[in-house]
């Protein structure tokens, strides 16, 4: 029996006993709780347990955080989630199997990711590079042992979700192998070719790249860079990337059934929803389609208790603290002699506690408390911290933004730039540069910031547009991952620009078409009014010589 037919014998036996009986007090007790358990037994319904399939096998750790959360709170909620993924949980959740894996060739280290290289680099380089450094990862993981054993395997799935768009397009296949509809996640703003693959409009007149350094008030030589570098994304994209993906998945996808197995684009073109980690304070303003959700700051929600030395450092903080952190992927010691010597010397200058994530222990500072590893969302909510100093990346940006912190910058690659602009326009920080500033111009920097009180009352203020949402980014992803269960898919949500080839949707054969319409009108035009002319010119021609003739003739 399902669960609507059983709710409806028991809505008959309620009415039954509410109508054929006269009501003492305890009876309606009785009633009362029969008919909460209506409810209770609805709302369960509304979420029926499903069984999940959720594979993240690359190794970075900025991207899972964003996500993690949703995952994990889906398998608290009674469905069945089994994840494929090179991070270990840090507890065990009743209904959340974790399945690891460990990439082999051809993987290259995440330790070779050149993020100070990247720094000097133009961005069509970067998309490149991003492309080709972790393409490999997810071949390596299609040559799992893990991987065979699941596409072989007898498991049924209701849900697939993958962060399928960060080069990882041919892990799509999963919801053909296990017939289930598709979650996609996307732990950055869209870019102009993901954007372009799921429908969205992506205008370059005022939508930014994200890894360009503009907000949406873009000159006119902003455009002409925001829209090349745009365009190059999607072309090599569309005639490169994606190939190589086709190609991926049509190799090492083997199950009974994979005949069938359609395109990598028709694939795309089925994605039910995508949850995108961006914000509308937090980024430019743009509009989406419904089957395009914004669920910024997931892994904010949650906060757990510092360390208790942190704690303790923290508390005794009187003037405050400075927390300096360069993220997950940035290792500082592959910074020149010069620049790391300028930050040491500039932290042992201050008269702030700091807490910094670096390589070492910095001698003579008992002012400075540095780990490899640090909480950083914790961190930046106690109300000690005064200055969150990083790279600039996305989830810290949030992170500093959940508890309104001031931002001072120093940014390397991918949305970092871009995120800096953000912090400048609404009065949040300000980029500085590593190349040209020396230890006392930081450290007249950092001043500045903590005591100019407008950078604080500005970070609040944007703190307080995070938070004034109908429901949290996570009730948010738990409401449209079970509206997809629910629905066996939500293709209907989908705009039809998905399935529109990119020169019908810019309109080109349009534009075309009344262009050469033009042109053919306007030859035409001319074509006529020159044969009117001319013949206008030969009947005078022919009327001027009649009369030269008559005259030699008389």
């Amino acid at each position: 029996m399902n669960s609507t037919a059983f709710l409806d014998l028991l809505e008959i036996q309620i009415l039954r006993v509410t109508f054929s009986r006269q009501f003492s007090c305890s009876k309606m007790k009785t009633v009362t709780l029969m008919v909460s358990g209506i409810f209770l037994l609805s709302n369960l319904d509304a979420a029926a347990p499903a069984k999940i399939l959720f594979v993240y096998p690359v190794p970075t750790a900025s991207h899972y955080t964003a996500f993690i959360p949703l995952i994990e709170e889906l398998a608290r909620r009674g469905h069945e989630v089994t994840a494929y993924t090179v991070f270990k949980g840090k507890q065990s959740i009743p209904n959340y199997k974790e399945i690891l894996i460990t990439l082999g060739e051809p993987a290259p280290p995440l330790s070779e990711f050149k993020s100070l290289y990247l720094r000097w680099k133009n961005k069509i380089f970067y998309i490149n590079y991003i492309r080709d450094f972790f393409t490999p990862m997810t071949e390596s993981f299609l040559r799992t042992k893990e991987f065979k054993d699941l596409l072989q395997s007898k498991e049924k799935y209701d849900l697939v979700i993958v962060e399928a768009l960060f080069s990882m397009e041919c892990l799509l296949a999963l919801g053909h192998r296990f017939n289930a509809p598709v979650v996609n996640y996307n732990a950055l703003f869209l870019s102009p070719w993901v954007a372009q693959l799921l429908g969205q409009p992506h205008s370059f007149s005022y939508i930014p790249d994200f890894r360009l350094p503009y907000t949406d008030q873009i000159n006119f030589w902003g455009r002409i860079h925001n829209t090349a570098v745009g365009m190059y994304e999607i072309l090599a994209g569309n005639f490169y990337h994606l190939p190589i993906h086709e190609e991926l998945m049509r190799k090492y996808f083997k199950y009974p059934g994979s005949e069938t197995l359609p395109t990598l684009r028709e694939l795309i073109q089925n994605i039910s929803i995508t949850l995108v980690d961006s914000h509308t304070i937090l980024n430019s303003v743009r509009p989406y389609s419904p089957n395009v959700v914004d669920v910024a700051g997931i892994q904010t929600e949650v906060l757990e208790k510092l360390p208790q030395d942190l704690q303790k450092f923290m508390d005794d903080a009187k003037e405050g603290v400075v927390f300096f952190s360069f993220g997950s992927i940035i290792d500082s010691r592959s910074f020149p002699v010069h620049w790391q010597q300028m930050l040491v010397e500039t932290m042992k200058s201050l008269k702030y506690k700091v807490i910094w994530r670096w390589h070492e222990k910095v001698d003579g500072a008992d002012h400075i408390l540095s780990k490899s590893w640090l909480p950083q969302k914790e961190i930046l909510a106690h109300p000690n911290c005064k200055l969150f100093i990083t790279h600039g990346g996305y989830n810290g940006m949030m992170e500093a933004q959940n508890v309104g912190i001031p931002v001072i910058g120093m940014p390397f690659f991918s949305d970092q730039y871009h995120d800096f602009k953000f912090y400048e326009q609404y009065g949040l920080g300000f980029e500085v540069d590593f190349d040209t500033m020396t230890a006392a111009e930081f450290r007249d920097k950092i001043n500045h910031v903590i005591q100019t009180p407008s950078y604080q009352k500005n970070a609040k203020k944007l703190a307080n547009y995070f938070h004034d949402l109908p429901q949290t980014s996570l009730e948010k992803s738990i409401f449209w991952v079970e509206y997809v269960i629910r629905h066996n898919g939500a293709h209907h949500l989908r705009p039809a620009a998905v399935d529109m080839p990119y020169y019908q949707y810019l309109l080109i054969d349009v534009i075309a078409f009344f262009t050469i319409s033009v042109l053919a009108i306007v030859f035409i035009f001319v074509y006529f009014v020159r044969k009117f002319l001319s013949l206008i010119v030969s009947g005078k021609t022919r009327s001027s010589r009649s009369k030269t003739r008559n005259k030699k003739q008389n």
